[in-house]
């Protein structure tokens, strides 16, 4: 159950990815009201998934995967 909660936590770290690409898409669209609000959302994971780690013990609980690699390499990606 922790577990598959500290995994959860890099699983939405991850997502901004997700999103980039969103707004990368709606950018070439045209739809810049759209992108802006992909990039909010980016944003908005950014803000909470260092809390949600600390929340959750990911080093704990989802050790094989290490949160401070992911999130920067997700930083540097989306920025």
């Amino acid at each position: 159950h922790k577990t598959v909660q500290g995994y959860l936590v890099h699983v939405y770290t991850a997502s901004t990815l997700f999103f980039v690409a969103l707004a990368a898409q709606w950018l070439l669209e045209g739809a810049f009201r759209w992108a802006l609000g992909a990039i909010f959302v980016t944003m908005l994971i950014d803000a909470t998934d260092g809390a949600l780690a600390r929340k959750f013990r990911v080093k704990e609980t989802a050790a094989a995967i290490d949160g401070g690699l992911l999130d920067n390499i997700v930083d540097f990606t989306s920025y």
